[in-house]
């Protein structure tokens, strides 16, 4: 019997999102990896200048380890791609469990899925 807490899962649908995450996070990735790669570029330039004031800017901006804003930034943009990325695979992963356990639960006890 259903009632209005059942989950109802077409598969094909379910599958075509995920394809969609996929390739969302794809490019996310592709964007983010090309745009990193250019901000650090940048920052190698030193476009701050090579006197006293840009060497110090260069220091605390690029050069302050774990902690620098430059590298805690794309540090942490690539975390959000890298989870983002996961999204479709991951619902694809789901939805294949999905499908599995109905099957099992039919053949264990007949029925409808």
């Amino acid at each position: 019997m259903s009632g209005v807490d059942d989950t109802f899962l077409d598969p094909a649908k379910a599958a075509g999102g995920a394809v969609q995450l996929t390739h969302a996070g794809e490019a996310l990735s592709s964007n983010f990896n090309r745009l990193a790669g250019v901000i650090e570029g940048l920052n190698g330039q030193q476009p701050w200048g090579n006197d006293d004031p840009g060497k110090q800017f260069n220091k605390q901006y690029l050069e302050g380890g774990d902690e620098a804003p430059a590298k805690v930034m794309l540090d942490a943009g690539k975390q959000v791609v890298e989870r983002v990325s996961q999204l479709g695979p991951d619902v694809r992963e789901a939805i294949e469990g999905t499908v599995e356990m109905d099957d099992l639960v039919a053949k264990w006890f007949g029925g409808d899925k």
